[in-house]
C-alpha cells in the first residue's frame, strides 16, 4: 500500500560539504528550463501544442464496495480565507491545482514552473490575493521529490512565480503567514530527493541545511533559527510570536523533538515533554590510577672502565571512566497542532524512529505557553503503520477535545475513544484543511494517496470525492500495445495497474503500487504481464515476489507469475522486462537476473537464475534496476542489465556467460535507469543514470553511448543532454534509431542525432515540467510520457498521426458468425468509393482537417481533398468518403514477377494523408486484401441440434466416450455472464460462446477424439482456416493438434503437412505419456476463448480437403476439455474489374422509368432504390448478371413522386 526505501546509495558518494556555487548551478539549471517553459505557452490546437493529457482522470475504483475515483497523492491543502469555496491542492509530484467550486473541478496552475513537487501552501490572512507555495515533498519517501523553492501568487493562486531559490534541494513541510502581516512568514523545511532513487535518505549532494526559517520581507530573504528536519509548525492564531514546531527526521537524530518561541523566535526552547527525549544526560565518574615507570636518564664512562647510570622514577597518571553507559532516545517524525478556538490547546504526536516502528504516542496539553506546559497522553489509536510516511493532526474548529489523526486511515478522537471516520475513501493521509460550511459550521478537507476529498458537516463516515479531473497520478513504469492505436497500462504509487483504451478516465486493472508491466503483442487487449510491491514480513524481510498475468478476456482475477524467483534478493519492486519478438520471454532482476521462457504459455509461468549474484563494494547484494533486450537479436538472447551502484552487464547467450560492459569504469557509478539498445545493431548500446555530477564530481554525465558493446571491452561516450538533472528513462525511436528520447526530472530530451544535439520538450509544447519516469513508442510512432505525478501524455510527432482509422472499414457479413476476423476486400481494378471513420485520439480538437489519398503503384486515386474541419478531440468517428482503384487489372494473369499488392490475395495500403490547416498530421494506412472472400467451409454450429454435429460433420473416439459433440455450456476458463462480441469487434475474443460450440470432454485415461469436417474445394495457394478455441486439460499430458487430408491423403500434421499458423499457434511440446507422442500441440490452459488463423498448405490448391481437431488425453481432467466455434475458411477470388460504374440514360416514358449501365462478364449487378434518402435501408428491385454488355433496366414509377437508385457489383 506504501513506499518503502532502502539503506543503499543511488546518487554516488555522497559529495564534500555543499557550497553555494554548487546550489547556484542547481537553481540556475532548473530557473533556464522555467524561463524556457515561460516565453509564452501555445493556445490549445495542434498547431503548435504536441503533448497531450491522456488522463488518468480520473481512476475509478471500488473500496469496500462503494464504487469512487481516485487520482494521485496530494500532499497540501489550503484554503482561502475570503471565499470558502476557493481552494488550492498541491499534489506530491503534480504542481498546485485551484478550485472556485469547492473541489468540484480543478485546474492545474503551476506546469511551467521548476518543480512541480509540492509541499505547502499558504494564503496571508490580510491579503488573501498573496499565496505563499514551497516546492518539495516533504515525506521521506524515496519518491518525495525535493523542490526548487519558494513561490509566490498574487492573485489568488491562478498565477505563479519563483519567488526564493535559496531553498532548491529541499521540501516545505509548512508555512505560516502571520494573519495581520502578508511578509511576515515562517517556513519548516526536510530533505527531498531526486531521480529516480534506492533510499529515501539520498538527498541532491548540494543540498542546503533545513529546518525552521523566517522572514520579515515577503520570502526574499530568510533566517534559519533552528535546524533539523522540520516536519511540523504550528502558531498561536491570536499571537504570531507564539510557535511551535517539530523537528523529525524519520530515522532519528539528536536534534528531533519538540521547540517553542514566545517571541517569534527571538529565542526557543526545546519543550520536555513525557515523549522520547532529546538527550539523556550521562554521567561521567573519573579516577586518577598512577602508574610508576623506572626511566633511563644518562650514562657516563669513567676512563672506560666505570659506568654511572642514573634513573629517576617518572608517575604517570591514566584517567579511567567509570558509570552506567545510556541508551540516547531520539523519536521520529513529530505533528503539531494547536486548536482554533482555544490556542491553550496543543496536541503532539511523535513517531518512533523508522527502524524501531510504530508511533511513540500522542499528547494533550491545555497550557500550551506556559512555562512548564503539563502533558497528558492520549489512548493509542486503533491502527496505522509507516508513521515516518503520513502523520498529520487537525484540531476541530469549534471543539478543542475531538483530534482528527491523519495516518493509514483518517481517526478521530472525541469523548476518549477513537472512531475511524473516512473508511471507504483511500489509506495513506497527508494533508487536513478546514472549510468554512456556513452558520459557523466547518467541513474537513482531506489529501491522501488517492487524492482529495470532503466531508460532510458534522464529519462521518460520508465524504464527497474531489478528483474529477485531478490528473495526478504517479506512474512507476507504463507499457504500450505494439500495433497501432493507444492501449497502454501503467503501474501507479499505491492506485494499482490501470489501463488505457482512449477515455480520460483510466480502468483499474489490479492493486497495491502497481509497478512494472507489459503488453503481449499477439493478444494485447488481454494478455498483460502485472506486478505490485513485493510481500514483507514484520521485519522487513522480502517474502514474495509478486508479478501476475492475465489471459483470456482479460477480466479474469490476475494469476500470480513468479514461481521460481528467489524472493530474499527482492526489493519493493522487481523489474521486468518482455522480449519484443516473443511474448514468453522475459527477465527480471532482484540481485540476480531471472529469465522465464513460458510465461503466457503454461499454466504456472517458471523463472529460472540467469546470470551471478551482483555485489556491492561491500559485498553485499544490490539490486538490478534496469534492463533490456536487443531487439535485433529475433532469438531473444541478446540483453543487458545495470544495477543501482552502476554496474553493467551483458549476455549474447541467453545468459550463459556474461561480459562487464564498464570494465574500464567510464560510466559514473551511479543508479542505472534505462539501458536502450539501437534497433538494428546491437553494437550500440545507450545506457541512463540518474543523480547529480557533484555526486560524482570526476565523472559528469547523465547518458553514455557504446557503439562497441559486443566486443570484450566497450568503449564509452558521453552524450548527455545539457543539463545536470537526473535522467529517469530512456528510449530509442525503433523507425528511426538516431532519435533519441530521455525522460528527466523535469521533461523530456530529444535528440534527432545520436545525443550530439538535444531539445527539450516541456511546457512550451505542452508536457508539465514533471519527472518522467518511463517512455513508450509503439510501431505506429505513438510517442507515450509516463510521469511521476502529472500522468500520461501523449507526443503526437511532427507526420506521425493524431487521428486513426477506427475498426473495419468494408467488414464482410458471415451470416451469423459474430467472431469471424473481417477483413477490408478490394476486387482489384474496381472503381470503389470507402468511408474511412476518423477518430481524434488526444483531447485537443482539430481545427480544419483535410484528409487526401496518397498515390502509390497499388492505389490510384480519384477523389480529391476532403475537409472535415472541426474533429473532436477524443470525440466520435466521422467519415471521410474517398475514392480510388486498387491494384491492376483484375483477372489478368498476373506477371512474371509481380510487384508486391499487384496478386490476388495480396495486402496493399490504402494511405491517408492528414493535415490541420497548415500543420502536417502525418499519414495513416488501412491494410486491404485484393480479391473477393470466397468461403469453401463454413460453420457456426448454430444450426445443430445439442448434443448432435451439423450435417456433414463427423466425428470417433478411439477406446472411451463419444467423441465431439455440441453443447451450449461455456468453458470453464471462460468467465461466465459476458455477452458475445459485438459485429464490429476485430479482437476475436469473446467471454462466453456464441450460442452452440463443439466439444470434447478431456476424459482420463490414453484415448483419441476426433472432429471431422466435411470435404471442401480449396481453388487457391492462399486458403486460410480461422477458428476459435478454448481448452483445459492435464498440461502436457492431455493434447490438442490440427490435421489436415489433401486429395487422396491421409491425415497429418497441419505443420507437417505444410501448413502455418499466422496467429495463437501450438504452446506445448506433448510429452511422452500422450497417445501423440512427443510432438507439438496445444496444452494447458488457454485461459479462455482465444482465435486460431492457420494458411493452409499450397498443396492443397486445386484438390479436396478436410481438417480435423485431434484431442488426445491420458490423464484427463474434470471438468475440462477443447471446445471449437466458429469455423471458416477463407481464399481470395479476382473478378473481371469495373472501372466505369455509371448509370447511363436515365429517362420517364409514362408510368415507367427506364436506365441502363454497361457490364462485365462474370460479374453481378445488384440494383437497389429508395423512395427517400433518409431511409435506412436501400430497396432490392433485380439483380442481372453481367455479359459484357449495356443493360437496361425498366420500372413502373407507381404511386411514389420520387424513387432513387443504385447498384452494387458483386
Amino acid at each position: 500500500m506504501r513506499l518503502i526505501d532502502w539503506n543503499r546509495a543511488l546518487n554516488g558518494p555522497r559529495a564534500p560539504a555543499m557550497k553555494s556555487t554548487a546550489r547556484t548551478r542547481y537553481c540556475a539549471r532548473l530557473l533556464a528550463l522555467t524561463t524556457l517553459a515561460c516565453l509564452g505557452r501555445p493556445s490549445p490546437g495542434f498547431s503548435t501544442l504536441f503533448w497531450n493529457s491522456v488522463g488518468p482522470q480520473p481512476l475509478p475504483s471500488t473500496v469496500n464496495t462503494f464504487s469512487v475515483d481516485f487520482s494521485g497523492r496530494v500532499a497540501a491543502l489550503a484554503v482561502d480565507p475570503s471565499n470558502a469555496d476557493h481552494w488550492l491542492l498541491g499534489a506530491a509530484q503534480g504542481g498546485i491545482w485551484e478550485s472556485t467550486d469547492a473541489g468540484s473541478t480543478w485546474a492545474a496552475r503551476t506546469d511551467d514552473q521548476a518543480s512541480l513537487a509540492m509541499g505547502a501552501i499558504a494564503f496571508a490572512g490580510s491579503n488573501p490575493a498573496l499565496v505563499y507555495a514551497g516546492t518539495g515533498e516533504a515525506n521521506f519517501a524515496w519518491d518525495s521529490f525535493a523542490g526548487a523553492g519558494l513561490l509566490l501568487s498574487q492573485d489568488g493562486g491562478t498565477t505563479w512565480g519563483m519567488l526564493n531559490s535559496s531553498f532548491a534541494q529541499t521540501a516545505f513541510s509548512t508555512i505560516k503567514v502571520d494573519p495581520s502581516n502578508p511578509n511576515s512568514l515562517v517556513a519548516a523545511t526536510v530533505r527531498g530527493v531526486a531521480g529516480k532513487v534506492a533510499a529515501g535518505t539520498n538527498i541532491p549532494p548540494s543540498a542546503p541545511a533545513r529546518g525552521v526559517f523566517i522572514s520579515t520581507d515577503g520570502g526574499t530573504n530568510f533566517t534559519r533559527i533552528l535546524t533539523g528536519e522540520a516536519t511540523a509548525l504550528e502558531v498561536n492564531p491570536n499571537n504570531f510570536s507564539e510557535q511551535y514546531t517539530g523537528l523529525g527526521e524519520a530515522y532519528g537524530d539528536l536534534t528531533n523533538g519538540v521547540y517553542r518561541t514566545t517571541n517569534g523566535w527571538q529565542t526557543s526552547e526545546p519543550i520536555q515533554g513525557p515523549w522520547p527525549a532529546v538527550m539523556t544526560n550521562i554521567s561521567y565518574t573519573y579516577t586518577n590510577i598512577p602508574i610508576a615507570t623506572n626511566l633511563v636518564i644518562t650514562c657516563t664512562t669513567n676512563n672506560g672502565t666505570n659506568n654511572f647510570c642514573y634513573t629517576n622514577t617518572v608517575v604517570t597518571y591514566t584517567n579511567i571512566v567509570t558509570g552506567t553507559n545510556t541508551t540516547i532516545s531520539s523519536g521520529g517524525r513529530v505533528a503539531v497542532a494547536v486548536s482554533p478556538s482555544n490556542p491553550d490547546t496543543l496536541y503532539v504526536a511523535i513517531a518512533n524512529p523508522r527502524n524501531v516502528g510504530g508511533l511513540a504516542g500522542i499528547w494533550q496539553t491545555a497550557n500550551a505557553w506556559a512555562p512548564t506546559p503539563t502533558w497528558t497522553q492520549l489512548p493509542a489509536p486503533l491502527f496505522g503503520s509507516a508513521y515516518w510516511y503520513s502523520l498529520a493532526l487537525a484540531v476541530d474548529p469549534t471543539d478543542s477535545s475531538v483530534l482528527y489523526f491523519a495516518q493509514f486511515s483518517l481517526q478521530q478522537f472525541a469523548g476518549g475513544a477513537w472512531t475511524e471516520v473516512a473508511p471507504n475513501t483511500h489509506p495513506d493521509n497527508h494533508a487536513l484543511a478546514w472549510a468554512p460550511a456556513g452558520g459557523g459550521t466547518w467541513r474537513l478537507v482531506l489529501g491522501n494517496d488517492g487524492g482529495a476529498w470532503a466531508s460532510t458537516v458534522p464529519v462521518s463516515t460520508n465524504w464527497t470525492c474531489l478528483n474529477t479531473n485531478l490528473a495526478i497520478t504517479q506512474f512507476w513504469k507504463g507499457s504500450e500495445s505494439a500495433g497501432s492505436g493507444v492501449f497502454l497500462l501503467g503501474g501507479t504509487q499505491d492506485n494499482g495497474t490501470v489501463n488505457y483504451s482512449g477515455e480520460l478516465a483510466w480502468n483499474t486493472v489490479f492493486g497495491g503500487d502497481g509497478c512494472d508491466c507489459a503488453i503481449s503483442s499477439a493478444n494485447p487487449e488481454t494478455d498483460w504481464a502485472l506486478s505490485f510491491q513485493t510481500t514483507f514480513d514484520d521485519f522487513g524481510n522480502p517474502q514474495t515476489v509478486e508479478i501476475f498475468r492475465t489471459e483470456g478476456p482479460g477480466t479474469n482475477q490476475p494469476q500470480w507469475a513468479a514461481d521460481g524467483i528467489d524472493p530474499s534478493g527482492a526489493d519493493f519492486f522487481v523489474h521486468f522486462e518482455k522480449s519484443l519478438h516473443d511474448d514468453n520471454l522475459f527477465i527480471a532482476g532482484t540481485t540476480q537476473l531471472w529469465r522465464c521462457t513460458n510465461f503466457f504459455n503454461q499454466a504456472t509461468p517458471h523463472w529460472d537464475s540467469n546470470s551471478p549474484m551482483m555485489l556491492d563494494t561491500n559485498g553485499l547484494g544490490v539490486q538490478i534496476s534496469a534492463m533490456a533486450f536487443a531487439p535485433s537479436d529475433t532469438s531473444g538472447l541478446t540483453y543487458a542489465f545495470g544495477t543501482q551502484d552502476g554496474q553493467l552487464q551483458l549476455t549474447t547467450n541467453g545468459g550463459n556467460s556474461w561480459n562487464n560492459l564498464d570494465a574500464a569504469n567510464a560510466v559514473p557509478d551511479r543508479y542505472v535507469t534505462g539501458l536502450a539498445f539501437n534497433p538494428s545493431n546491437a553494437d550500440t548500446l545507450f545506457v541512463a543514470l540518474s543523480g547529480f555530477d557533484e555526486g560524482t564530481p570526476s565523472q559528469p554525465g547523465h547518458l553514455f553511448r557504446t557503439t562497441d558493446a559486443l566486443s570484450a571491452s566497450p568503449s564509452w561516450t558521453n552524450a548527455s543532454p545539457p543539463t545536470d538533472l537526473p535522467n529517469d528513462c530512456l528510449l530509442i525511436d525503433p523507425s528511426n534509431p538516431s532519435t533519441l528520447y530521455v525522460g528527466c526530472d523535469l521533461g523530456v530530451w530529444t535528440s534527432p542525432n545520436s545525443g550530439a544535439s538535444w531539445t527539450h520538450l516541456g511546457p512550451s509544447q505542452g508536457l508539465p515540467n514533471v519527472a518522467v519516469f518511463d517512455l513508450r513508442m509503439n510501431s505506429s510512432g505513438n510517442l507515450v510520457a509516463f510521469t511521476h505525478g502529472r500522468g500520461a501524455f501523449l507526443y503526437a510527432l511532427p507526420h506521425v498521426p493524431i487521428i486513426q482509422v477506427e475498426g473495419p472499414i468494408l467488414p464482410v457479413d458471415y451470416g451469423g458468425c459474430l467472431t469471424c476476423p473481417p477483413f477490408n476486400w478490394l476486387n482489384p481494378g474496381d472503381l470503389v468509393e470507402v468511408e474511412f471513420p476518423l477518430v481524434n485520439i488526444v483531447p485537443v480538437d482539430t481545427a480544419d482537417l483535410t484528409v487526401s489519398l496518397v498515390a502509390s503503384p497499388q492505389i490510384t486515386p480519384v477523389s480529391g481533398t476532403r475537409s472535415l474541419g472541426v474533429l473532436q478531440g477524443q470525440g466520435p468517428p466521422v467519415s471521410a468518403r474517398l475514392a480510388f482503384i486498387a491494384g491492376g487489372a483484375g483477372g489478368a494473369p498476373p506477371p512474371p514477377a509481380p510487384g508486391p499488392g499487384s496478386a490476388c490475395g495480396d495486402t496493399v495500403e490504402v494511405v491517408l494523408q492528414l493535415n490541420d490547416g497548415a500543420l502536417n498530421l502525418g499519414q495513416v494506412s488501412v491494410p486491404f486484401r485484393l480479391g473477393t472472400p470466397s468461403h469453401p467451409l463454413r460453420e457456426v454450429f448454430t444450426e445443430a441440434s445439442v448434443p448432435a454435429l451439423p450435417r456433414g460433420w463427423s466425428t470417433s473416439a478411439s477406446i472411451f466416450g463419444d467423441g465431439w459433440a455440441t453443447t451450449s455450456n461455456s468453458p470453464p476458463n471462460v468467465v461466465a455472464g459476458f455477452d458475445p462480441d459485438e459485429p464490429g469487434d476485430t479482437s476475436g475474443f469473446s467471454a462466453s460462446p456464441p450460442n452452440v460450440v463443439a466439444f470434447a470432454p478431456a476424459l482420463p485415461g490414453r484415448d483419441e477424439s476426433v472432429l471431422v469436417s466435411p470435404p471442401f474445394p480449396v481453388a487457391t495457394s492462399l486458403a486460410q482456416l480461422y477458428f476459435r478455441e478454448a481448452y483445459s486439460v492435464s498440461n502436457l499430458y492431455d493434447g490438442c493438434v490440427l490435421e489436415i487430408a489433401v486429395g487422396s491423403l491421409p491425415f497429418t500434421d497441419i505443420l507437417r503437412a505444410g501448413g502455418s499458423f499466422a496467429q495463437n499457434g501450438y504452446n506445448a511440446t506433448l510429452n511422452d505419456f500422450n497417445p501423440l507422442g512427443l510432438r507439438r500441440g496445444w496444452s494447458g490452459d488457454s485461459g479462455g476463448w482465444i482465435p486460431v488463423l492457420v494458411n493452409l498448405p499450397s498443396s492443397a490448391a486445386g484438390q479436396t480437403v478436410q481438417v480435423r481437431w485431434n484431442f488426445a488425453t491420458s490423464r484427463g481432467l474434470t471438468n475440462g476439455g477443447w471446445f471449437i466455434d466458429p469455423v471458416l475458411v477463407t481464399e481470395p477470388i479476382c473478378l473481371p474489374p469495373v472501372s466505369d460504374p455509371v448509370i447511363l440514360n436515365p429517362r420517364q416514358r409514362g408510368q415507367e422509368f427506364t436506365f441502363s449501365f454497361n457490364t462485365v462478364s462474370g460479374r453481378t449487378y445488384l440494383v437497389e432504390y429508395k423512395t427517400n434518402l433518409n431511409d435506412g435501408s436501400w430497396q432490392i428491385l433485380q439483380t442481372n448478371n453481367g455479359d459484357g454488355t449495356q443493360q437496361t433496366i425498366v420500372t413502373p414509377l407507381g404511386a411514389s413522386s420520387q424513387r432513387f437508385f443504385r447498384f452494387q457489383l458483386q
